[in-house]
């Protein structure tokens, strides 16, 4: 006996086995009014029937070597019309379970390996992107070609470190959220910044005529994209509870509220009511408790480490094989190589393609706006960069 028939016979012992259970199911629905579904389902069973005589037939009176290709095709039909059975008639509870894990493992699978669309939530590539952008990752951009120097890169902290407990570092590096109850740790931040250097360049930081500047393999590095306007001091709200608690269950650090200063890329040629990026509200400017004046920072200010260099000094630094040089677009407001140093190839997640949509808001969850400022929400909108092209 070949596998063909083998195959054959394991799929109409089933659908035997099957048979009654569906005509039951069948009298069933036809009692609670379920007419249409019933019908459907002595369709089914019927056309099984005839698909099964007919397969048995060839069996019978025909050589299989001879017709095995027809044989084949009438046998996957059959199993078509059973697997459908099958499905239509399992309960409710069970077709729901099996869609959810289904759709979750295509999430899952999608999220981690294919694409990925995340909130930017600070600064560091202002003016190219905006807190409270969603981009695009390609997370398989680079599963052929390498990163090269430009590609605005999705990437991992590259001081975070993954426990050694397996099932804890893959929860770490594909799911990512902190449950205590079950100790289950977060996994690494990530932010977007720029390809400045990869393998075999040189890059040197350096200051000329009070500005920094960036030179590559001693040349002088023109940076169109880096943003030249200056940042304003800002006063701001996130979340929408003040309680720890519902129950025993714990709220989310998201959903609870916080204050934090924040900067924002401001044109001091326009009101504050009319900025390009931001919404300004007077009531959350910040002012210097010296001065008197609103506290805001040019681009060519000093950024001096926690040992006292200015960051922007560095180099000549030679980037080895599969370690990259990055830095935010933002320059004073980005945590970057100039600090943590050379980030390995593994830390890169994708290459941020392009702004899905985009939210002047603060809030990592859209509706949270929502909730806080229905009145306002779709004047926080900024439809003009829905799907631009990042580069």
């Amino acid at each position: 006996m070949d596998k063909l028939t083998r195959n054959f016979l394991s799929i109409k012992k089933r659908f035997e086995n099957k048979k009654s259970y569906f005509s039951k199911i069948a009298d069933r629905w036809n009692r609670r009014g379920k007419k249409s579904l019933a019908g459907q389902v002595k369709l089914l069973i019927a056309d099984a029937d005839s698909r099964l005589k007919e397969i048995s037939n060839i069996l019978e009176e025909f050589d299989v070597s001879e017709n095995k290709y027809l044989l084949k095709v009438k046998i996957n039909s059959f199993e078509g019309v059973y697997r459908e059975l099958y499905f239509l008639t399992r309960p409710f509870y069970k077709r729901i379970s099996f869609a959810v894990i289904f759709l979750a493992l295509i999430v899952f699978v999608s999220h981690n390996f294919i694409f990925g669309i995340y909130h930017v939530s600070n600064g560091s590539s202002e003016a190219t992107l905006l807190i409270g952008d969603r981009v695009w990752v390609n997370k398989t951009a680079y599963i052929i070609n390498s990163p090269k120097c430009g590609d605005l890169i999705f990437l991992e902290d590259p001081s975070f470190k993954y426990d050694d407990n397996f099932f804890q570092r893959f929860w770490q590096k594909f799911i990512g959220i902190e449950i205590s109850r079950f100790n289950l740790k977060a996994g690494p931040k990530r932010t977007i910044k720029r390809i400045i250097a990869n393998q075999e360049d040189v890059v040197e930081g350096k200051i000329e005529n009070k500005k920094s500047v960036l030179y590559k393999n001693n040349e002088l590095l023109q940076e169109p994209y880096v943003n030249k306007l200056p940042l304003i001091a800002l006063k701001k709200k996130t979340g929408i509870t003040e309680r720890d608690f519902i129950g025993s269950f714990k709220i989310p650090e998201n959903f609870k509220n916080h204050e934090k200063i924040v900067l924002y890329s401001y044109d001091p040629k326009l009101d504050f009511e009319d900025q390009i990026f931001y919404y300004i509200d007077h009531q959350n400017i910040l002012y210097d408790n010296k001065t008197g004046f609103v506290k805001t920072y040019n681009q060519d200010m000093e950024i001096v480490s926690k040992d006292g260099k200015n960051i922007d000094i560095f180099g000549p630094v030679e980037i080895p094989k599969n370690k990259y040089w990055v830095m935010g677009d933002n320059r004073i407001n980005s945590f970057d190589s100039r600090e943590f140093g050379l980030v390995d190839k593994s830390r890169i997640c994708g290459r941020v393609s392009f702004v899905v949509w985009s939210l002047d808001s603060e809030e990592p969850f859209w509706f949270f706006e929502i909730i806080k400022k229905p009145f306002r929400f779709w004047s926080s909108v900024r439809w003009n960069i829905f799907f631009r092209e990042i580069k």
